[in-house]
C-alpha cells in the first residue's frame, strides 16, 4: 500500500462510520475438472476467490480486522487456501509500515452439521489501519454463495466477476436494488485440450456498485435482512458432459414436499422415528395428566439435548440421535414427528428459515431454503406449534427464532404455507411492598410473577439455574435472600421472591419522597433510536407489564401527594396508571402492554413516546409529610 493510498483512505473520516470498504472484488468460476467430466461427481470444483481493503475509522471499527469463512468439513484441507493478508499502519514518520498475516493469526472452529469455520484476526489493528485480505475458497455444491454488494459500514467498490460453467445454468438475480452502476459480458473461446476435445465457449460477467450506505443496523427488525443489497443465483439445470443429458433443477414446491417424504434426512427420518414410539411408551406411560402430544413433546424436550445447530434435515439416523441424547433442531424435531404419528397424533414437520436469515424465496423451490424445521399437531386441544429443541419452552410455545414466521407444512405433493403464530406474550407481574422508617429507609419486598415467553427466555438465559436466575432477576443485592418457584419447570409460571432496601429522599423538614417502583422500575426505552427508522417493527412476544405497589404510610406522616392517574389506549398501546391512599396504605397499580407484535416503520416514534410516556409516569414520588413539624 502506498502512502498515497493510506492518505486518501484518511479523507474517509468524515463519513462518521467505524469503517469502511475501500473495495471488495470477488471472482466467482467454475475449475475444469476431470472427475466431473469423467462422471464421477455430480457438480464441478467451485471456487471463490475474495480481494477486500477495509478502512478502520474508529476504535470500534477494529473488530472489522476480524473474518469469519464457513466452509464443509469434507473439504478440508482445500476448503480454504492461499490466503494472504496485511495490516497497513503509519508510522510517526509518515511511513507504511505493513505487518503480514501468519498462521498463528489463524484458527478453525466446529460449527455443527459437517461445517466448520476459519477464523482470521488481522494483527495490529488500530483506529487509522487498513486490513487488506486475498483469499480462496473451493467446494462442490448445488447452490453459489450469495454476493452482497452492501455491508454494515459504507462500501465505496464492491464487484462479482462470474465466469459462467457451460454445464451449469445459473440465473443471477439482484435484490435490494433496481439496478447495477455497471456491467459487462464478454465470451472466452473454449481451448483445445486434445486432438479433437474442444472445451465449450462460456461468458465472463462482470457485476460492479459504488457508493453503497451502511446498512441500516436497527432493533427489532426482523427480517431486515431481506433488504441487503446482493446478488442471488438460483441454479436452473445442469448438462452431463458426457452424455449431454439435461437435468432440470427447477421444481415447484408440491415436488421439493414430495421428495423429502422420500429422503433419508427427513421422511424416511420421521418413518424410523415412529418405530421408537413402543420403547417411548413405556417410559411415558406413568406420566399423570396431559394428552399423548403433551407428553411425547415433553419426553423428548428433556430427555434429548439440543446441540446448537440449526437444521431442516436430520443429521444422521434415529440410532445416532437415541444413542447420542443429543442432535440438531432437525433431529429432535422430526423425532418427535415420528412419535407423534406412532401415537396417532395428527403430527406434520413445518420448513422455516429462521428469523434474521432472511425469507424463502417463493420463486425458486428447494430443501435447501429452509434452515429450520418444527411440528405442526393438531388434535382435540387444537393447533398447536412445536420446538423439541428449546429446553425451556412449554407446550405449544415457539423461540424467538421460529416464533411468527412463515413455514412450509412438509406434506407429500401439497403446497401449504402457514405463519408460525401463537399470540406467545410476555408476562411479567411485579408485586411491591415497602415499609419505610423515619429515617428515610425502605425495606421493600418483590415478587415478580413470569408467563409465557417472558419466562422461557428467562429460564434459557439462566439456563434453569436457581442462583443465575436470583441474580439476572433481583440483582446482587436481593439474590441472596431470593427464593425461586418453577425455575425448571417449563410452561408454568416463573417466580422470584426477594427483598432489598433502598434509601429514600428526606428534605430538611422531615418531608419524604418515594420513588414506588425503584426496586422495579423497568428501565431505559427500548425503542431509543433517534435516527429515520427503515424498517418495520417486529416486536416477536408482545409484552404485558402488570405492576401493583403496596406502601405502608410511615407512622406520624401522611400523604401530601400521590402521582395523578392516566389511561392511554389508542391502538399502539395501552397503559393504565392509578394511586389511591388508604388510612394506613398507599396502593399503586399500573399496566403497559403493546396493542400489536408487528408496527410499520412510521409507528416507531410513537411507540418510543408511549413508553417514554410510561417510565415518566412510573418515576413521580410519592410524597409523605409529618403531621406535624419533627423538632
Amino acid at each position: 500500500m502506498t502512502v498515497r493510498e493510506f492518505m486518501e483512505s484518511e479523507r474517509l473520516r468524515e463519513t462518521g462510520a467505524e469503517a469502511v470498504v475501500l473495495y471488495s472484488l470477488g471472482d466467482y468460476a467454475f475449475l475444469h475438472d476431470d472427475w466431473f467430466m469423467e462422471g464421477k461427481e455430480p457438480f464441478p470444483v467451485f471456487s471463490a476467490g475474495l480481494e477486500t481493503r477495509i478502512k478502520i475509522l474508529s476504535p470500534e471499527g477494529v473488530r472489522y480486522g476480524m473474518f469469519e469463512f464457513p466452509y464443509e468439513e469434507f473439504s478440508w484441507p482445500d476448503g480454504i487456501f492461499d490466503i494472504e493478508g496485511f495490516t497497513h499502519n503509519m508510522d510517526d514518520s509518515g511511513r507504511i509500515v505493513s505487518v503480514p498475516l501468519k498462521l498463528s493469526d489463524m484458527s478453525d472452529a466446529d460449527a455443527g452439521a459437517g461445517e466448520r469455520v476459519r477464523r482470521i484476526v488481522f494483527p495490529d489493528v488500530r483506529d487509522g489501519s487498513v486490513v487488506e485480505l486475498r483469499c480462496v475458497q473451493r467446494s462442490r455444491h448445488t447452490r453459489m454463495p450469495e454476493w452482497r454488494f452492501q455491508r454494515g459500514i459504507p462500501v465505496l467498490v464492491s464487484e462479482l466477476v462470474y465466469t459462467t460453467c457451460p454445464y451449469l445454468g445459473y440465473s443471477p438475480v439482484l435484490k435490494g436494488a433496481r439496478r447495477y452502476d455497471y456491467t459487462e459480458k464478454r465470451v472466452v473461446k473454449g481451448r483445445q485440450r486434445a486432438a479433437y476435445e474442444y472445451e465449450p465457449d462460456y461468458l465472463v460477467l462482470r457485476y460492479g456498485m459504488k457508493n453503497l450506505p451502511a446498512f441500516p443496523q436497527e432493533e427489532y427488525a426482523g427480517n431486515a435482512v431481506d433488504a441487503v443489497v446482493r446478488l442471488v443465483f438460483r441454479p436452473e439445470f445442469s448438462l452431463s458432459p458426457r452424455t449431454g443429458a439435461r437435468t432440470s433443477y427447477m421444481r415447484t414446491w408440491r415436488q421439493v414436499n414430495t421428495e423429502l417424504s422420500k429422503e433419508r434426512d427427513f421422511g424416511r427420518y420421521v418413518q424410523a422415528a415412529a418405530k421408537e414410539y413402543r420403547k417411548v411408551r413405556e417410559a411415558v406411560s406413568g406420566e399423570a395428566g396431559g394428552s399423548v402430544a403433551r407428553q411425547l413433546y415433553a419426553y423428548v424436550r428433556d430427555n434429548y439435548a439440543w446441540n446448537g445447530v440449526q437444521a431442516a434435515c436430520a443429521s444422521g439416523r434415529v440410532a445416532d440421535l437415541v444413542r447420542s441424547r443429543e442432535g440438531s433442531s432437525a433431529d429432535l424435531n422430526l423425532f418427535l414427528a415420528g412419535l407423534l404419528r406412532a401415537a396417532g397424533t395428527d403430527a406434520v414437520p413445518v420448513l422455516l428459515r429462521v428469523r434474521g436469515s432472511g425469507s424463502v424465496e417463493r420463486e425458486a423451490p428447494s430443501k435447501d431454503a429452509f434452515n429450520d424445521v418444527v411440528i405442526r399437531v393438531t388434535d382435540e386441544e387444537g393447533v398447536h406449534f412445536l420446538d423439541a429443541s428449546e429446553r425451556f419452552a412449554g407446550f405449544g410455545e415457539l423461540p424467538a427464532r421460529c416464533a411468527d414466521m412463515e413455514g412450509l407444512v412438509a406434506e407429500p405433493d401439497t403446497e401449504e404455507w402457514v405463519m408460525l403464530s401463537q399470540e406467545q406474550v410476555a408476562f411479567d407481574g411485579r408485586e411491591v411492598g415497602i415499609v419505610v422508617d423515619t429515617a428515610g429507609i425502605a425495606d421493600v419486598s418483590v415478587v415478580r410473577t413470569f408467563d409465557g415467553a417472558a419466562a422461557m427466555n428467562l429460564r434459557s438465559g439462566c439456563g434453569g439455574s436457581a442462583d443465575a436466575l436470583a441474580r439476572m432477576v433481583a440483582g446482587e443485592e436481593g439474590a441472596s435472600a431470593a427464593r425461586t418457584e418453577a425455575c425448571d419447570e417449563p410452561g408454568k409460571p416463573l417466580v422470584v421472591r426477594y427483598v432489598c432496601t433502598e434509601e429514600v429522599e428526606r428534605e430538611e423538614d422531615g418531608t419524604l419522597r418515594l420513588a414506588p417502583f425503584g426496586a422495579v422500575f423497568p428501565g431505559d426505552n427500548p425503542f431509543g433510536q433517534t435516527t429515520v427508522r427503515h424498517f418495520p417493527v417486529d416486536i416477536v412476544f408482545r409484552p404485558v407489564d402488570v405492576y401493583r405497589v403496596r406502601i405502608a404510610i410511615p407512622q406520624g406522616y401522611r400523604v401530601k401527594s400521590l402521582p395523578s392517574g392516566m389511561k392511554v389506549e389508542d391502538g399502539i398501546s395501552r397503559f393504565t396508571y392509578e394511586a389511591v391512599a388508604g388510612e394506613n396504605e398507599v396502593v399503586i397499580e399500573a399496566e403497559f402492554s403493546l396493542s400489536e407484535s408487528r408496527y410499520p416503520a412510521s409507528a416507531y416514534a410513537l411507540l418510543r413516546k408511549r413508553y417514554d410516556g410510561m417510565l415518566d409516569a412510573l418515576s413521580r414520588p410519592v410524597v409523605f409529610e409529618p403531621e406535624e413539624l419533627l423538632p
